[in-house]
């Protein structure tokens, strides 16, 4: 089963059928009781996991027709939300759950990113400051 695909696919043909312009690339996430995460992306925003160990244990891969030509949804794009990426992975209790667009993942190092989650992990209180971080 695949949730996130369902509940895509609905949206994506309410806005045909207002048929108004525009495009996007989308990352979505749901967590379930029993530790599985489900993530659908498309195009090149993305998501990632970081374990306890500060290292990143699962990341979405970017999609594109080709440079700087990401796949996405909206009018007048081909892309469907059956091309986009369906995963289902284990996470556990401490991991921490990232999604971010292109503007992040282009603009920030991998090191950078991780710096950032640490500070937030071992700083009580400092979490809203890394997330603002992550985005300034």
């Amino acid at each position: 089963q695949k949730p996130l695909l369902a509940i895509l696919e609905r949206a994506v043909a309410a806005v045909h059928g207002s048929q108004i312009p525009g495009s996007c690339t989308i990352c979505m996430s749901m967590l379930f009781p029993d530790g599985k995460l489900h993530v659908l992306n498309l195009g090149d925003s993305g998501l990632r996991v970081v374990g306890k160990n500060h290292s990143i244990s699962f990341a979405t891969h970017e999609q594109q027709h080709s440079f700087n030509y990401p796949k996405q949804l909206g009018i007048p794009s081909t892309d469907a939300p059956s091309d986009g990426d369906y995963s289902v992975i284990d996470v556990c209790s401490g991991d921490i759950i990232v999604l971010g667009t292109d503007g992040v993942w282009d603009n920030l190092w991998e090191q950078e990113f991780l710096s950032l989650l640490f500070l937030a992990r071992t700083d009580r209180g400092s979490e809203e400051r890394a997330a603002r971080m992550l985005v300034e």
